[in-house]
């Protein structure tokens, strides 16, 4: 099938399945949208991530973590070690050569900084830039999935995260792209013909299907 007849099969299922489309809140702290956007993959995010990322919310709220600066700072000063007892978790990346997830906050932040990415409005200002993407892939675990989110916290709507939920909701469809890439593409079409953000869809089928 062709992309459009493939978005246009994802989008009446949309239609049929989901009563109202709903918008990703997201966060007005880019240490907590990084945070979020690494730990997520791959973890249960109800039972997990968001617990966790509420804890961060409250804890940077009381020693003043607003940025990926401060972020920093706040390593630097508790250390990994402290910092993966509370607030944060022990769990690891992805793959053979995992790292702790903590340490790759850390180490995205560090990569972010050194692009003068600091905020939330700078996070939405990279999103498109080919060398951030490929820095922000050099650490262990992290793909275009988890800056697609980021980016998604941060504030931009034109993207998805096509993680193994929407991709199970996809092919239960009968729509098989061939790459996280075309996903993106396929709900960005999708979105399209409902008059709604890729963002809108991707919220929207997490928490309605």
């Amino acid at each position: 099938m062709s992309l459009k007849l493939d978005a246009s099969v994802l989008a009446a299922a949309i239609r049929s399945d989901v009563n109202e489309l709903t918008d990703l809140k997201g966060y007005g702290n880019s240490a907590v949208c990084l945070i979020d956007a690494v730990f997520s993959i791959n973890l249960d995010y109800v039972h997990q991530v968001g617990p966790m990322c509420s804890r961060c919310e409250a804890e940077f709220g009381a020693v003043g973590v607003q940025d990926l600066k401060t972020l920093v700072e706040y390593f630097d000063d508790r250390g990994t070690s402290a910092v993966v007892v509370t607030p944060m978790t022990s769990h690891r990346t992805p793959g053979r050569s995992s790292i702790l997830k903590a340490e790759a906050v850390r180490l995205e932040a560090d990569i972010l900084l050194s692009h003068g990415i600091n905020t939330c409005a700078d996070i939405c200002a990279s999103a498109g830039d080919a060398e951030v993407a490929y820095d922000f892939r050099s650490v262990t675990g992290q793909t275009d999935v988890a800056l697609w989110y980021l980016f998604m916290l941060a504030g931009r709507t034109a993207y998805a995260k096509p993680d193994r939920r929407l991709w199970g909701y996809i092919v239960g469809h009968g729509i098989r792209p061939r790459s996280n890439l075309d996903a993106l593409t396929l709900i960005r079409e999708a979105s399209g013909l409902l008059g709604r953000t890729p963002r809108e869809i991707d919220h929207s089928l997490w928490t309605s299907t």
